[in-house]
Protein backbone atom coordinates (compact mmCIF):
# COMPACT_ATOMS: atom_id res chain seq x y z
CA UNK A 1 0.00 0.00 0.00
CA UNK A 2 1.38 3.39 -0.88
CA UNK A 3 0.56 6.52 1.03
CA UNK A 4 1.70 10.14 0.86
CA UNK A 5 1.92 12.37 3.92
CA UNK A 6 0.09 15.62 4.70
CA UNK A 7 -3.02 16.20 2.64
CA UNK A 8 -1.98 13.84 -0.12
CA UNK A 9 -3.90 10.79 -1.22
CA UNK A 10 -3.33 7.08 -1.34
CA UNK A 11 -2.23 6.37 -4.89
CA UNK A 12 -3.06 3.05 -6.48
CA UNK A 13 -3.63 3.19 -10.21
CA UNK A 14 -3.28 -0.45 -11.22
CA UNK A 15 -6.50 -2.14 -10.14
CA UNK A 16 -4.98 -5.61 -10.32
CA UNK A 17 -2.17 -4.73 -7.89
CA UNK A 18 -2.11 -5.80 -4.25
CA UNK A 19 -2.00 -2.17 -3.14
CA UNK A 20 -5.26 -1.44 -4.95
CA UNK A 21 -6.94 -4.48 -3.41
CA UNK A 22 -5.66 -3.50 0.06
CA UNK A 23 -6.90 0.07 -0.38
CA UNK A 24 -10.30 -1.09 -1.58
CA UNK A 25 -10.68 -3.50 1.35
CA UNK A 26 -9.66 -0.77 3.80
CA UNK A 27 -12.15 1.66 2.25
CA UNK A 28 -14.92 -0.95 2.32
CA UNK A 29 -14.30 -1.66 6.02
CA UNK A 30 -13.09 -5.21 5.34
CA UNK A 31 -9.78 -4.63 7.14
CA UNK A 32 -10.33 -4.40 10.88
CA UNK A 33 -6.79 -3.48 11.84
CA UNK A 34 -3.92 -1.84 9.99
CA UNK A 35 -0.38 -2.85 11.05
CA UNK A 36 1.70 -0.70 8.70
CA UNK A 37 1.76 1.32 5.53
CA UNK A 38 4.67 0.80 3.13
CA UNK A 39 5.81 3.61 0.86
CA UNK A 40 8.02 2.27 -1.89
CA UNK A 41 7.92 5.17 -4.35
CA UNK A 42 11.53 6.41 -4.62
CA UNK A 43 10.45 10.03 -5.18
CA UNK A 44 8.27 10.13 -2.08
CA UNK A 45 10.90 8.43 0.10
CA UNK A 46 13.55 10.88 -1.17
CA UNK A 47 11.32 13.85 -0.32
CA UNK A 48 10.75 12.51 3.21
CA UNK A 49 14.39 11.62 3.86
CA UNK A 50 15.08 14.91 5.71
CA UNK A 51 12.31 14.35 8.24
CA UNK A 52 13.46 10.76 8.69
CA UNK A 53 16.65 12.06 10.31
CA UNK A 54 14.68 12.30 13.59
CA UNK A 55 13.02 8.87 13.91
CA UNK A 56 12.12 9.45 17.57
CA UNK A 57 8.99 11.38 16.65
CA UNK A 58 5.78 9.55 15.78
CA UNK A 59 3.78 10.79 12.81
CA UNK A 60 0.04 11.35 12.55
CA UNK A 61 -1.15 9.75 9.32
CA UNK A 62 -4.59 10.07 7.78
CA UNK A 63 -5.70 7.98 4.83
CA UNK A 64 -8.82 9.18 3.03
CA UNK A 65 -10.69 6.28 1.43
CA UNK A 66 -14.37 6.97 1.49
CA UNK A 67 -13.87 7.87 5.14
CA UNK A 68 -10.87 8.97 7.19
CA UNK A 69 -8.52 6.42 8.74
CA UNK A 70 -6.16 8.21 11.16
CA UNK A 71 -3.37 6.71 13.20
CA UNK A 72 -0.13 7.50 14.94
CA UNK A 73 2.78 5.79 13.23
CA UNK A 74 6.46 5.16 13.84
CA UNK A 75 8.41 5.78 10.63
CA UNK A 76 11.26 3.44 9.76
CA UNK A 77 13.35 3.32 6.59
CA UNK A 78 13.98 -0.28 5.51
CA UNK A 79 15.53 -1.40 2.21
CA UNK A 80 14.71 1.90 0.43
CA UNK A 81 11.05 1.71 1.51
CA UNK A 82 9.47 3.78 4.24
CA UNK A 83 7.35 1.81 6.67
CA UNK A 84 4.85 3.55 8.92
CA UNK A 85 4.17 1.13 11.77
CA UNK A 86 0.85 1.84 13.47
CA UNK A 87 1.33 2.86 17.09
CA UNK A 88 -2.30 3.76 17.83
CA UNK A 89 -5.48 4.56 15.95
CA UNK A 90 -7.82 7.48 16.48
Amino acid sequence: MTNRTSASRLLTHITSSNSYVDAKELADGQIARLEFVQIDDERIVAQLRDVLDNPSKDWMVTIELGRSHSFTARPKLENSSLFLYVASTT
